[in-house]
């Protein structure tokens, strides 16, 4: 008996040595992140998004649009070639599926309607460290700003430090946006929180939370034009990155945009009764839980 608990003491005691030395390696561990670019190399995500978006216009006190949305998007990243400075150029393509059920109507079963697009490619020039220095269209054929997207990836895109970091490293990250009324500073804020084991790659997980600010830019729609417009966005999540790979491996976030927008209405709409030549200010919300994970990795 005396033996026995002679050696339950020693059992105890190296579990307690194992969990300290556990949490010391948590606490001492560095890495440096660093996204490890190889031409030819190919990368697969999945993107789901889940949440509601609504439209108002308040001054007539009507609600445009209320629509629940489920986005299921298809990701895949080539690295084309990796430049001198180490900048590599990624060609990356985006499909999706998309489900709206719309919450205005309530009184017919025929309110979910379902969407199969595929997006336009971007050729993308990305630093080791995470900056985006670049990014253009794949074709001439896009109805979109690319200086929208621009001033989205300076702002959202996450940059990481030149050091080796631990947990409970923190940096921010700030920009100035001009707006009419002046300049503001948009930033978030990036937080070593863990390390963890994440799909089958040791990851160092980043807590962020932020805001962007980005005006929009005029915008010649069909039904309508956007004359002027400032889309605020929050984002608050974690992030889990393969330090050993160099790579993105999950991101889980909450995702809200407020936003004033004018625009000026070129057909009719006899149900809230707006004429062509209407100009509207508009409130647009959207609420969002994103999960965003790697599905498949190859290397040349």
């Amino acid at each position: 008996m005396r033996r026995f608990k002679a050696v339950l003491v020693t059992a105890c005691l190296a579990l307690l040595v194992a969990l300290g030395l556990t949490t010391c390696d948590q606490g001492t561990k560095k890495v440096k992140i660093r996204l490890k670019f190889k031409p030819g190399m190919n990368l697969a995500y999945q993107q789901v998004t889940r949440g509601l978006i609504q439209v108002a216009d308040p001054a007539r006190q009507n609600t445009l649009s209320k629509e629940y949305v489920e986005t299921t998007m298809d990701i895949s990243m080539l690295v084309r070639r990796v430049l001198e400075d180490s900048t590599a150029e990624m060609i990356t393509g985006k499909k999706w599926r998309r489900r709206v059920r719309n919450m205005l109507d309530q009184t017919t079963t025929d309110t979910v309607r379902e969407d199969l697009e595929e997006g336009e490619s971007l050729i993308e020039y990305v630093k080791p460290n995470g900056r985006m220095v670049g990014v253009e269209f794949a074709s001439d054929t896009v109805d979109c700003s690319l200086e929208y997207l621009e001033e989205y990836y300076e702002q959202g895109s996450a940059v990481f430090p030149d050091a080796e970091v631990g947990q409970g490293h923190s940096w921010t990250q700030t920009t100035t946006v001009v707006l009419p009324d002046g300049p503001v500073e948009a930033s978030t804020t990036y937080t070593i929180k863990s390390f963890a084991r994440e799909r089958g790659y040791d990851c160092v997980v980043v807590e962020y939370d932020g805001v962007m600010i980005l005006p929009l830019p005029l915008h010649t729609g069909e039904r309508y034009d956007v004359i002027s417009g400032v889309d605020n966005i929050t984002s608050k999540g974690h992030l889990y990155f393969a330090y050993k790979e160099g790579m993105m491996v999950l991101f889980r976030e909450r995702w809200v945009l407020h936003s004033d927008r004018t625009i000026v209405r070129k057909e009719a709409d006899t149900l809230f009764g707006y004429e062509p030549g209407d100009t509207i200010a508009l409130n647009v919300g959207i609420e969002y839980d994103v999960d965003y994970y790697l599905t498949d990795a190859r290397w040349p």
